[in-house]
């Protein structure tokens, strides 16, 4: 068999290829801005298939953070008017107060609707660009669910029994019931699911492609 030298086509070809890998990988596609992160994760609005790249994800957990704070900030504003301005009205001050509460809750609900799925895809996405599965994703929220809703019913318990958080906490520390144990394992369980999640969605993308599709970055 003949072997390929440095002068032949095929040597040739197969060293363009690397050299061009090689480039592609020493120079990555520019960062996204927020912007356009806010628009590739609006567009992928339910699309869990493909990768994504750091920025989409840190741009639109900023977004995240900001459409949540608004509404907070300008119903306090808001709040903080009508008490000065109508505080000598009887009975005034505390319908208002739940009036305001109540469109809080009402627009927060809206907002969070809205930014659960997107969130969801995003998030999946740039586990995909690290070459790691969307299960990760999905057993951190199982975990966390499942420990949020026992922690509900034993701090509901401890409402009823007229005890303090402190007390509670105390008690499931000294007293180690079943119970206790299964709340305190799921806590631990989570905690470390979370740091691990936070590790792998901060990780750079794969170079090159992987499972999930081509590099977003290093095109």
């Amino acid at each position: 068999m003949e072997q390929m030298n440095e002068k032949s086509p095929a040597f040739s070809e197969e060293r363009s290829h690397v050299d061009n890998t090689l480039t592609r990988h020493s120079n990555p596609a520019p960062r996204l801005s927020f912007k356009e992160a806010i628009g590739n994760a609006i567009a992928n609005y339910a699309t869990l298939k493909g990768r994504s790249r750091r920025s989409e994800f840190w741009w639109f957990s900023l977004f995240e953070v900001l459409v949540m704070a608004v509404p907070l900030v300008g119903l306090g504003i808001v709040t903080y008017v009508f008490e000065g301005t109508f505080h000598h009205i009887d009975g005034f001050e505390n319908s208002t107060e739940e009036a305001l509460h109540g469109i809080g809750v009402m627009i927060l609900l809206l907002i969070s609707l809205f930014l659960f799925i997107p969130s969801l895809s995003v998030t999946v996405r740039r586990l995909h660009d690290t070459g790691r599965s969307g299960k990760w994703l999905l057993g951190c929220i199982l975990v966390g669910g499942a420990y949020k809703s026992l922690s509900k019913l034993m701090l509901d318990s401890a409402v009823v029994n007229s005890m303090d958080r402190l007390e509670l906490i105390k008690q499931a520390f000294t007293d180690l019931t079943i119970g206790n144990g299964v709340v305190l394992l799921l806590g631990v369980i989570y905690v470390a699911l979370s740091i691990i999640m936070l590790v792998f969605l901060l990780q750079d993308s794969d170079k090159g492609e992987n499972r999930y599709g081509p590099s977003p970055k290093y095109q």
